[in-house]
């Protein structure tokens, strides 16, 4: 290998070794902000719902600081210097979607994933983690999509993100946060999860783009929010319809917690939503 290709090797490397650090750090700065000890509840108490929880935060770090090695490379010294400080923002998007998630999806850490073991509230919890990371991701890509502009379409596609999820607990004929959190129906869980990470999915793109201003990037953007609303009418026409033959997906997860069942439509939110990302 020449010297050229090995000057040219140090800079990715050096970047994916900070990436590394940063996930290093946000998992224990995590730790400190939940009260969580994390190597004592993965390996003494084995808690399996503290791993899913720890690995939906882990996975959406690593995607959302993934946005920040996007683009044309500048030095060295300013793209660690860049990905150290939106690592800050991430651990911070990750803080804000677990303020979020607490109200809305009325998941408690300490008493459904430390003390109640639910392996549903933890999928549910870790699939928030998840899209949080991909919409993270998208608000730094594009040209001038750094510092206050990042940080701005980030909250828009977080408020998205969290209005999709209340609109899919309306428009769901079962109680969903009571599915979850109180009976730990994993049947619920797992259709719910799928939902999530789909509309990190679709809001993760629609914040993604070149910044052109407030205004008409604003505007530009709100359009292709709209189909992450739209996700449970997947539920009636591709899950209910094309895959049961029309049957009732909701008899079978909210009555008889058919996991099958909650992992198709799952699939189904997830297929949908990468369709609509080529798509749109």
């Amino acid at each position: 290998m020449t010297a050229e290709a090995l000057s040219r090797a140090v800079h990715p490397v050096v970047l994916f070794l900070e990436v590394l650090a940063l996930v290093a750090l946000g998992r224990a700065l995590g730790g400190l902000a939940f009260g969580v000890k994390v190597r004592e509840e993965l390996c003494r108490k084995d808690n399996p719902a503290a791993g899913l929880v720890l690995g939906g935060f882990t996975l959406g770090l690593f995607l959302a600081l993934a946005g920040l090695l996007q683009g044309d490379a500048g030095t060295l010294a300013a793209d660690a210097l860049d990905v150290a400080l939106h690592g800050a923002g991430a651990f911070a998007g990750m803080g804000l979607s677990a303020a979020l998630w607490r109200v809305l999806l009325q998941l408690d850490l300490r008493k459904d994933v430390l003390e109640g073991r639910n392996l549903g509230a933890a999928l549910l919890i870790a699939a928030s983690f998840v899209a949080t990371g991909l919409i993270y991701q998208g608000a730094l890509r594009g040209e001038d999509s750094r510092g206050l502009v990042a940080a701005g379409f980030f909250a828009l596609g977080e408020g998205a993100l969290f209005a999709s999820i209340l609109l899919y607990e309306i428009l769901t004929p079962y109680d969903v946060a009571e599915e979850v959190g109180v009976k730990n129906n994993p049947a619920a869980a797992v259709a719910a999860s799928g939902a999530v990470v789909a509309a990190g999915l679709i809001v993760g793109d629609a914040v993604a783009g070149d910044f052109v201003g407030w205004k008409d990037s604003v505007l530009e953007t709100l359009p292709y929010l709209l189909p992450a609303a739209l996700l449970p009418v997947v539920r009636w026409t591709v899950v209910n319809g094309l895959l049961l033959g029309f049957g009732s997906a909701d008899r079978e997860i909210a009555e008889d917690r058919n996991v099958a069942v909650g992992a198709v439509e799952a699939a189904a939110y997830l297929g949908v939503a990468a369709v609509l990302v080529i798509l749109l």
